[in-house]
């Protein structure tokens, strides 16, 4: 996930403490977004006592058979409510030049028609993700308002998610140009924060309640146990998972949360946020919704009792006046024990520490000045990086090379 010694005299170390603040909503919506069919025959579905569910679907699927026909069908037997999200069409090649932009009156069309063949359908994301690089809708904010507001056009009376966008690097211009453009005022917006609960960061929801109003529905989020970054980790999934929970505890307009990720991929090093093995055995991160969703049938992920301090940042920040920042966050249950340790620090085979102690749920900003040498050394090269690793009293766990970026 991430991108002679060092007498310890010579760093000056400084903690800020990162706040979550916001007020409590008592219990956010939470459902299941998944692609898999075989999502509402497993019991342990059943199990998750969950009433909404998501499917991704392209946006002209009333003209063409395609596996969202059952999935749609089963989910409306059993009484759930469906968020349907439109995408690119299928065998478009995103961002490859056959990804091209819809046109309003083409995607008015196959929406009207989406919705006579499945009418139970009344809660819409009109385009998924748009600003990520494999929409056509990346580079252009203005089309994906204006689908928006063509999907308001043909269905006055339903539930419109605004944005739907992934968090990340790109959202808050993209945020900015999406709002200036829309017609209506959205009553509510998505958020895909992978970034917030995989780093356990808040960065993406604190973005989106800055630049909105109303309520903020988690569209698609969950913990990653693995993806082209990230090495295989049930645990850390299950602990991200957590963290998203508490993060939208904490804010009043969170109202929705939908995990993504039913069946595990089998595929190494793929994007993976099953929450069941491929045997269909359930995961940790399982029993960590579970708890929450029933808490009567529910059990813990093992583990999740014990807080966890993870690196909350994919990069480090070097600035000019030599420090170097980092962030931390203690990741557990409330009433959980804290985290206690270091951060090792190693730049160029030289290590600087900077302790922490921090309450489950708290994320803090670590500063370490560098020694003016080392400082020129890692601010000159092209593709800085330095070694982080998190220690407890006992050890020190594995050292992640953590990318630097320099803040000019």
């Amino acid at each position: 996930m991430c991108r002679a010694p060092l007498p310890v005299a010579l760093a000056v170390v400084s903690l800020v403490l990162v706040g979550q603040g916001g007020a409590a909503r008592a219990s956010p919506v939470i459902g299941i977004g998944a692609q898999n069919v075989s999502l509402f025959a497993s019991p342990w579905f059943t199990g998750l006592h969950v009433g909404a569910v998501r499917l991704d679907l392209p946006w002209n699927a009333a003209e063409s058979p395609g596996p969202w026909r059952a999935w749609l069908t089963d989910a409306h037997a059993d009484g759930l409510e469906v968020l349907v999200a439109l995408d690119h069409d299928w065998t478009s090649h995103c961002p490859a030049r056959s990804c091209a932009l819809v046109p309003l009156e083409r995607y008015r069309s196959a929406l009207a028609a989406l919705l006579e063949r499945y009418p139970f359908i009344n809660a819409i994301e009109p385009w998924n993700e748009p600003n990520d690089s494999t929409e056509p809708t990346a580079g252009h904010p203005e089309a994906a308002a204006a689908y928006y507001d063509a999907a308001r056009d043909v269905c006055p009376s339903c539930e419109l998610i605004a944005g739907d966008f992934l968090d990340g690097p790109s959202l808050a211009p993209y945020l900015s140009a999406y709002v200036g453009a829309l017609l209506d005022t959205p009553e509510v917006w998505g958020l895909h924060d992978y970034y917030d609960a995989n780093y356990f960061e808040s960065a993406g929801v604190a973005t989106m309640l800055a630049g909105t109003t109303g309520d903020l529905w988690l569209t698609e989020t969950g913990g990653l146990v693995q993806n082209g970054d990230l090495p295989h980790d049930e645990q850390r999934a299950a602990q991200a998972d957590q963290w998203i929970l508490g993060l939208a505890a904490a804010h009043q307009r969170v109202a929705r949360v939908y995990f993504y990720g039913w069946l595990a991929s089998t595929e190494p090093g793929s994007f993976d946020s099953g929450l069941l093995e491929p045997d269909g055995s359930p995961r940790p991160a399982y029993w960590t919704i579970r708890a929450h969703t029933d808490p009567a049938e529910g059990m813990p992920a093992p583990g999740a009792s014990a807080a966890r301090a993870r690196l909350s940042r994919a990069a480090a920040t070097l600035h000019r006046t030599r420090r170097i920042q980092l962030s931390i966050a203690c990741v557990g249950a409330a009433g959980s024990t804290g985290c206690v340790g270091h951060l090792r620090i190693t730049v160029h085979g030289h290590p600087v520490t900077a302790g922490f102690n921090l309450a489950p749920g708290r994320v803090r900003a670590l500063h370490a000045r560098l020694p003016h040498a080392w400082f020129q050394t890692v601010w000159s090269e092209r593709h800085p990086h330095v070694g982080v690793s998190i220690c407890t009293t006992s050890a020190c766990g594995r050292t992640a090379r953590l990318r630097v970026v320099r803040e000019r």
